[in-house]
Parts: C-alpha cells; sequence; structure tokens
C-alpha cells in the first residue's frame, strides 16, 4: 500500500516538475527476475528509475540512511535493503539472491557512489557476483539530468529535465567450473561490460526513440 501511493504520487511530480522522459522501456521484461544497473549521480536516482520501470523494484541503500528509525521504517516499506557504500557484502548478496529467486525485479548502481554526471566510474565486482549466481538478465540503465535536479552538495532541488534511458537484457555464463581467481576475474569483465552498455546508452541518449511513461 505504502509503495503504491509512494509510486503515484512522485511518478506525477516527475512527469509534471521534471518533464521525465522514458526511453527503451520496452526492453524492461514484465516477469521473471532482472537486475537493473544504472549509473549513479544523485540522492533522486531510485526514485527516479521506480518511477520509470514497468516493474515494481527492490533497492539496495547505504546503510548510513538506516540510521534513523522512521527513515529506516519508511525505506523498509519501500521495499529498501542495507549496503555499504564500500562493497556488496554477504547479506547485501543473499537479500538480492533471494529476491531474484522470487522472480523480483532489483535495483543496483555498479558504481557503488555518485558520480559527477560527466564521466562513469568503474563498476563494482558485486554486480556480476549477483548476476551469476541469480542467472537474472541485466538491464543496463542510464540517468541523464539528475546532477542538475540535486547538484552534489546542493539541499535545493532544480527544474531540469530528465531522461531515463532502458537498454536490452545482457546475461552473465555460468561460472561453475572454474577457480576462484578465474571468478574474480570474470565478474570484474562483466562489471566492465555493464558499464559499456550504460555508456552506450549515454551516447545515444538523445537518438533513441522516446517510450511515454
Amino acid at each position: 500500500m505504502i509503495y503504491d501511493i509512494a509510486y503515484l504520487l512522485l511518478k506525477l511530480i516527475c512527469l509534471a516538475v521534471f518533464r521525465l522522459k522514458v526511453i527503451g522501456r520496452e526492453n524492461v521484461p514484465k516477469s521473471g527476475s532482472i537486475i537493473l544497473a544504472s549509473n549513479h549521480i544523485s540522492y533522486l536516482d531510485p526514485i527516479l528509475v521506480g518511477v520509470s520501470s514497468p516493474r515494481r523494484l527492490n533497492y539496495l541503500a547505504k546503510e548510513e540512511i538506516f540510521k534513523n528509525p522512521l527513515i529506516s521504517w519508511l525505506l523498509r516499506k519501500l521495499q529498501a535493503f542495507t549496503v555499504s557504500r564500500e562493497r556488496v557484502g554477504p547479506s547485501a548478496i543473499r537479500n538480492s539472491l533471494q529476491l531474484l529467486e522470487k522472480g523480483k525485479a532489483l535495483l543496483l548502481f555498479p558504481e557503488g557512489t555518485r558520480g559527477d554526471g560527466r564521466n562513469l566510474l568503474k563498476a563494482k565486482n558485486g554486480i556480476g557476483i549477483i548476476a551469476e549466481r541469480s542467472g537474472a538478465a541485466i538491464i543496463p540503465t542510464y540517468l541523464q539530468g539528475p546532477e542538475k535536479v540535486l547538484p552534489r552538495g546542493s539541499h535545493w532541488v532544480h527544474l531540469h529535465p530528465v531522461t531515463v534511458c532502458f537498454g536490452p537484457p545482457l546475461l552473465v555464463s555460468p561460472l561453475s567450473s572454474a577457480s576462484e581467481v578465474g571468478k574474480r576475474r570474470a565478474y570484474g569483465e562483466f562489471a566492465d561490460r555493464v558499464m559499456d552498455q550504460i555508456e552506450r546508452l549515454r551516447l545515444h541518449a538523445d537518438q533513441r526513440p522516446e517510450v511515454s511513461v
């Protein structure tokens, strides 16, 4: 109930205030386990991706936010759970896999922290670990504009158009027979591949056909 009410209100706000546009919405499967892998440039990113997705999403949120009991309660109602900003730890991986086993949709930020909106950061290996163990499809996702809406260090929201782009799904091959060193290398390579696809979305954001939300 709380998720549905928040979704409706926030979607109306994003459409009216930020002129939200969605590109490639047809690339998000309507069923089955998926991971939306997005660049990260603003605290508003989870909201913007959430209202753009045709699927109800589960979120990873940095553990510092959960220190406030009221905010912690609200975030959990909005289907968020904790993750360290430094790395995706065992509990975050376990929670992610449990959700994906149930056919849920999960939003991850492979970079692990916010970028500047101009250059993508190197992805952490966690995206590769979760993708390989779950078998879930990865949907590369690119956000354009949130860094102008809520600039780093600012406490005020600015009016600026926002575009959310979804790319074609990616799959990672099982690594059951690989050594631990081989797995770590493969996770890193897959994480780089995800960021390459997000970079492609960035370069072609203005050339892809728009899909209404």
